[in-house]
């Protein structure tokens, strides 16, 4: 690698770490949607326990700061400005709305996603529920410091792998922001008090569903930590944790059946509606529909033939090992004892 470019590369690392700088860890608004469990490790001091890449939040950040270069270039900052530090004297930490049109009485809070994450949220309707709690709570500070309750939140979500914008908005509600606040304040209460008394972590809930399902569990620095695999994979890390209690299996047995009879339905009622929409084209109301081209035939190998015709040639036919189909609990209704 050319100097040049290690040296752009430090430079980022150094700039990324300066943009942590002075930052507590302690809960502020960025921690809405936050395991209870993950803000323990952290206000414990807990060593993680894996490894997470840092790319994906730099290019936010680099994104953030192409968006505060933009708003600085276009706006006086009485009218409209970007990175408004704000603080809620019931959390020991502030934040940081990236964009505030003071006189349309605008929050704008940048979010940027992979590309089928952010096609999801489009589909959907609007951004994940933590997203606007996130903004919530800038609305309130916002609210404070103006007097004025009339605000109005607008997230706008970027398809890192387009380029493609999408824009909502929804009118602020202090109240919810002040009980957001107030959950958090309590959180960090609890927290500060098990720091003090020599408590633990683990002494407080589990808010995710373990490896391998998703947020917050597979973004966390103490998922191993906090979900270890004891039986060497014989259970599931999340089984491993109800296998001594009868009552939990049932429940997570009665969970099964019920989610599955659901997605039953769910995708009848799904191809019952493309079988309506089959070969149409055209944008209705907010949906735009098109249609997938039917995939082109192609010549393949007739695997019995060339076994045969090895066989008969009194060749070896090559073989190799495929890994059979993993596992999945069977559950059934229990016969009446």
């Amino acid at each position: 690698m050319s100097d040049d470019r290690m040296d752009l590369r430090d430079t980022m690392t150094r700039f990324m770490d300066s943009k942590q700088e002075g930052k507590s860890g302690l809960v502020g608004p960025s921690s809405a949607g936050k395991c209870y469990r993950s803000l323990a490790y952290r206000y414990h001091g807990t060593p993680a326990s894996d490894f997470r890449p840092k790319d994906k939040a730099d290019l936010g950040t680099l994104l953030h700061l192409g968006w505060s270069a933009l708003i600085s270039a276009s706006y006086d900052p009485s009218v409209r400005e970007p990175d408004v530090v704000l603080s809620w004297p019931e959390l020991p930490r502030e934040g940081e709305a990236d964009d505030v049109d003071w006189v349309e009485r605008i929050i704008t809070d940048l979010k940027s996603a992979n590309g089928r994450a952010w096609q999801a949220m489009v589909d959907r309707g609007g951004p994940y529920l933590n997203y606007w709690d996130q903004a919530e709570m800038y609305g309130l500070a916002c609210a404070r410091l103006t007097d004025s309750s009339d605000w109005t939140l607008r997230i706008v979500l970027i398809n890192t792998e387009t380029g493609e914008r999408v824009e909502f908005t929804q009118a602020a509600d202090p109240d919810r922001g002040l009980a957001l606040v107030l959950a958090l304040a309590e959180r960090h209460d609890a927290l500060m008090m098990s720091v003090d008394l020599k408590g633990s972590p683990e002494d407080f809930p589990q808010e995710g569903k373990g490896p391998g399902r998703g947020f917050p569990c597979d973004w966390c620095e103490w998922v191993s930590l906090c979900w270890p695999d004891p039986t060497g994979g014989v259970l599931s890390p999340q089984a491993a944790t109800i296998v001594e209690d009868p009552d939990a299996i049932a429940a997570a047995a009665a969970d099964y059946k019920r989610f599955a009879a659901m997605e039953a339905e769910a995708k009848k009622g799904k191809y019952d509606a493309q079988a309506f929409l089959k070969g149409i084209i055209g944008t209705f109301g907010e949906w735009a529909v098109s249609q997938t081209k039917d995939g082109e035939g192609e010549m393949v190998l007739d695997e019995d033939a060339a076994r045969d015709a090895l066989v008969a040639a009194g060749i070896p036919v090559p073989e190799l090992f495929k890994p059979g189909r993993r596992g999945y609990p069977l559950v059934r209704k229990a016969k009446a004892k």
